[in-house]
């Protein structure tokens, strides 16, 4: 694995809720793509400082996981949740590869921006795999590898035809969809 110095730092947070990233990439367009129903429970992985586990959770009104490896961005993320008046919010410090939540445990879950951080790609998608229940989807928000000049480098990036592979050997079946011209969503399904 190739190491990068690319992790989202905590002093650029309010760059992740920033208007100007709403109007480029609306959190409700997530929120819908997912189809998040009264009920759901999510699990956000790279959650940061709520950028979508808080419209998740408005939706769903039942219990989401925020799980990020950054014990700061936890922090802005319960201060944004109080604010708000939300309290089914869990977090969770936790890699995207080893989580402690229970096996089965939750509806859908959301990696926006995140994966391509993993010390294994396999790795954190039996995680997210074990944590979902036997009809659960995974949704993956990814860059394409080409030269946009947001997002991480390069040899970081997953090209969708590696990320759908990825999903396959898994034991997920996937669909891409083009998010944006920089972005693209997979939709992922346990493989029955």
């Amino acid at each position: 694995m190739v190491e990068h110095d690319h992790v989202f730092k905590p002093e650029h947070a309010d760059k992740l809720v920033s208007e100007e990233r709403q109007e480029e990439f609306p959190a409700e367009n997530i929120v819908s793509l997912m189809n998040i129903q009264q009920g759901d429970i999510v699990a956000d992985f790279g959650a940061g400082n709520g950028y979508f586990t808080i419209p998740i959770a408005k939706a769903t009104k039942d219990k989401i996981y925020a799980i990020d490896a950054e014990p700061k961005m936890l922090e802005l993320l319960k201060e944004r949740a109080e604010e708000e008046g939300i309290q089914t919010i869990e977090q969770v410090h936790a890699g995207v590869d080893d989580t402690p939540i229970a096996d089965a445990a939750v509806d859908k879950v959301l990696i926006s921006r995140t994966i391509h951080h993993a010390p294994s790609v396999a790795g954190a998608l039996q995680e997210m795999k074990r944590i979902l229940q036997p009809d659960g989807t995974l949704y993956i928000i990814e860059f394409y590898k080409d030269s946009t000049h947001d997002g991480p480098p390069m040899e970081m990036r997953i090209t969708p035809d590696d990320m759908t592979e990825a999903l396959h050997k898994a034991g997920f079946n996937a669909q891409v969809t083009q998010l944006t011209e920089a972005e693209y969503a997979v939709e992922a399904q346990k493989q029955a």
